[in-house]
């Protein structure tokens, strides 16, 4: 019983992670600045952007 509850486990990880990967990389859109042309695929990095362009504006 032990050995089926490990491949159980084990599958269902493996059909997570392949979700994951599926999911992720292959769903994102590129960021891009209409005004720079700054292009980006974090949107980490797209949020700072857009302050720093905000900022510009302001001051």
């Amino acid at each position: 019983m032990e050995q089926v509850t490990i491949y159980s486990v084990g599958f269902v990880l493996f059909v997570y992670c392949l979700y994951l990967l599926l999911s992720g990389p292959l769903d994102r859109q590129p960021y891009r600045c209409s005004k720079c042309g700054f292009e980006t695929y974090s949107e980490l990095e797209a949020t700072g952007h857009e302050k720093l362009e905000n900022a510009h504006k302001v001051s």
